[in-house]
């Protein structure tokens, strides 16, 4: 079992983060969220995986048929600043997005976005190798939660797409602002995965300008619908 994380710089930063906005100012999805993404890393959640066991990549997934990496490799962070720099934003974006949606829709929102961002992903790079003849984007292999997080900015942009948004002293108009990020961090940051925060944008835009995302609301709807009704019919409370 690995040892627990305590004192690393990016727990610490995140801790300071959640006191200076107050915990209750998080909406209760977003804050367990951050909650089970922070235990995860620190080790105080037990995990049957390392890593290395649960990285998403073309090869893993669709030749090797490993199809917990679609959920699990989200849940992974490569260091304590990874993860910090991705729970600051989950706030940020997931206290708007959760008042928006509600709860339960929140969920199924972020359930969604989670899987289609890692189909995607393989897609991504099935595509990038052929048109690049280069297999090793079968292998690249990806953790985090930072595609959910570029599918989540996306869709808050569509809310306001006629906004400006303020990027290292750039006004950018909502709309394009998610793609803006992207050459950014593509340029400031080479390591960082351009398949996996590209994946994170095209989910956002298959939610909000496709059915997809329609259906996908109606479902839930539906469902929840259901379940008070089961409820009230059987006296719960």
């Amino acid at each position: 079992m690995a040892r627990p994380r305590t004192y690393e710089l990016g727990l610490i930063l995140l801790l300071v983060q959640i006191l200076h906005l107050g915990a209750d100012s998080i909406p209760p999805v977003t804050l367990g969220l951050v909650l089970i993404h922070t235990l995860l890393y620190m080790n105080i959640i037990a995990k049957p995986w390392s890593a290395l066991d649960v990285c998403i990549s073309a090869k893993t997934v669709w030749q090797d048929k490993e199809w917990k990496r679609i959920i699990l490799s989200a849940f992974e962070h490569g260091d304590d600043m990874h993860l910090y720099y991705n729970m600051v934003s989950l706030i940020l974006k997931g206290r708007l997005l959760e008042r928006i949606f509600g709860p339960i829709k929140f969920i199924a929102l972020i359930l969604f976005l989670t899987i289609f961002t890692s189909i995607y992903y393989v897609v991504l790079s099935y595509g990038m190798s052929v048109l690049t003849n280069d297999p090793t984007e079968l292998t690249h292999c990806a953790i985090g939660f930072s595609a959910v997080l570029f599918a989540m900015k996306t869709i808050l942009t569509r809310q306001n797409p006629d906004t400006y948004q303020s990027i290292l002293n750039v006004e950018v108009k909502a709309t394009y602002a998610p793609w803006f990020e992207l050459f950014i961090i593509h340029v400031l940051v080479p390591n960082a995965s351009f398949k996996g925060h590209l994946s994170g944008i095209l989910v956002g835009l298959t939610y909000t300008d496709t059915p997809i995302g329609w259906a996908l609301d109606y479902v839930v709807d539906q469902l929840y619908n259901v379940s008070q009704h089961d409820r009230i019919d059987t006296g719960e409370k």
